[in-house]
């Protein structure tokens, strides 16, 4: 009372593990408002997206007229035209609570995109050249599941620090249902003047498990040398019960990872297989140099096959690698107290197909 000369006491709901729901709305200059479904960004570290995905796993129809019609109030309430987010946290009970209006377009549009079917980037243009829009409310309809990943050049085992540095490798897939945002590619530099996201891959299924499987194949093809990056927590995060189950609240990055995530241990077949695919291409190195050498001969001296030993730092220890060529391409490899067969079947820029112990098995 003293402070500000009123007794007025003001109380704020505080909402325990919400989701983060918010609601894409459009709006053009002759009045007419829409919204275009909603989309899930709960998983977020520090209140920044890492995740994003349409639609909600747990909306129902009539929670999305509640929402989608609060939304396009809120707009009409400031006479709002274009592309526009109301965003709302929804608790356990199915109640939602208005939070913030983003008057843009959002990164996260394209998984909006992908479930509706239209381009929303073209539906901005069209609304400031004084067009109506190109659908009425009616015509929305979802279809699918749509999934989008914020790749970052940032070192998740540090606390998530940005990372900076030359990309020496920037590779992602192509295919159906796969779509790429990227801002930088094999050459470029990352620098600490802008934000460190580099790139948004979109996956989209016919249902959410196809889009998160997809999601999965697709950043397992995605390389990226040079920066730190976040390509592997992502993977790691898909592959979470939490949010297989569609469970994820705003809290499940800080419940499951805390601070920083720690990578799952190197195996010793990873380390079999680094050796075994450093010698073939040194041997196809030594080969292309020496084409006169017979292929049989090749790992040979008078005293029998050579033992090629390697060593490598795996954080804080060094790891010797004993490898005996067998065959071309088909190598014995002891890591340790462990021994491992290593036939490299596939292997070119990007890919590397392995049988370990005769199971295959995919890098890139």
């Amino acid at each position: 009372h003293n402070a500000f000369g009123s007794s007025e006491l003001i109380i704020e709901k505080a909402v325990v593990r919400p989701r983060h729901v918010e609601i894409q709305v459009f709006a053009d200059k002759s009045g007419n408002t829409i919204y275009l479904g909603e989309r899930d960004c709960s998983i977020q570290r520090r209140h920044q997206k890492v995740v994003e995905e349409a639609p909600c796993p747990v909306m129902t129809p009539e929670l999305r007229v509640a929402m989608g019609q609060a939304a396009v109030e809120a707009a009409k309430a400031v006479d709002y035209v274009g592309a526009g987010t109301v965003e709302f946290l929804l608790d356990e009970a199915g109640e939602f609570y208005f939070l913030e209006m983003n008057t843009r377009l959002q990164v996260e549009h394209p998984v909006t995109e992908m479930v509706t079917g239209y381009d929303l980037v073209e539906w901005q243009i069209r609304v400031a050249r004084g067009e109506t829009l190109p659908a009425e409310q009616d015509d929305i309809e979802l279809f699918g599941h749509a999934i989008e990943v914020r790749l970052y050049a940032e070192d998740p085992t540090a606390g998530f620090l940005p990372s900076t540095g030359d990309i020496k490798l920037f590779s992602v897939p192509e295919g159906a249902g796969i779509r790429v945002d990227s801002g930088v590619e094999t050459g470029d530099e990352v620098t600490p003047f802008y934000d460190a996201m580099i790139a948004k891959v979109i996956t989209y299924g016919e249902t959410r498990e196809d889009a998160r499987l997809k999601m999965v194949s697709a950043l397992r093809e995605t390389a990226l040398f040079g920066p730190e990056n976040n390509r592997d927590f992502l993977i790691d995060v898909l592959g979470q019960d939490q949010f297989i189950s569609g469970e994820a609240t705003t809290a499940f990055i800080g419940d499951n990872y805390g601070d920083a995530y720690s990578p799952r241990p190197v195996r010793t077949s990873d380390l079999a297989v680094a050796a075994a695919t450093q010698h073939i291409l040194a041997m196809e190195n030594h080969h292309s140099q020496s084409a006169s050498v017979n292929e049989e001969l090749l790992d040979w001296t008078s005293m029998g096959r050579v033992t090629d030993t390697r060593r490598y730092q795996v954080e804080e220890e060094s790891v010797d690698v004993s490898l005996v060529p067998i065959d071309v391409g088909d190598y014995e490899v002891a890591v340790g107290s462990e021994t491992h067969q290593v036939v490299i079947v596939d292997i070119n820029e990007c890919d590397l197909t392995v049988e370990i112990d005769g199971l295959a098995e995919h890098y890139h």
